[in-house]
């Protein structure tokens, strides 16, 4: 008569593979948990309950390249949030458009202030400037 490998071994080692197995789904199941619980902090949590980020940081917030792409969209993120802004932008032009566009994103009592620098170059005037 053929007996299999799984008859072949002991009840020891049989348990011991066990023990093996229920120890790896644990783990398993333990990290599939923390990532959905991380998940929903993240995603879920977070639009739920948003923090009062100007308690936390400040009013001001200076934002530049705040014309187009990332910095209008932070700009518009956080007008949403209460904040005041300070937007830095080379083109006079486009700032003067987007202060109008963000105003209807503002809260009572926030305000919007432009300044046209050109960041790029390591000049102290343009420093000084943002800094009045």
């Amino acid at each position: 008569m053929d007996t299999t490998f799984v008859d072949k071994i002991g009840n020891f080692t049989k348990v011991t593979l066990v023990i093996i197995a229920l120890i790896w789904i644990l783990k398993t199941l333990l990290l599939l948990l923390r990532s959905c619980v991380y998940g929903f902090k993240v995603f879920i949590w977070s639009r739920i309950w948003k923090r009062d980020l100007v308690k936390l940081y400040g009013e001001y917030v200076v934002i530049t390249g705040a014309t187009d792409g990332i910095g209008l969209a932070l700009a518009k993120q956080f007008a949403e949030r209460g904040h005041s802004l300070v937007i830095i932008g080379r083109n006079p032009q486009k700032l003067g458009n987007v202060k109008e566009n963000l105003e209807t994103f503002l809260l009572l009592e926030r305000k919007i202030i432009t300044v046209i620098a050109d960041l790029s170059s390591l000049d102290q005037l343009t420093y000084h400037t943002i800094g009045n």
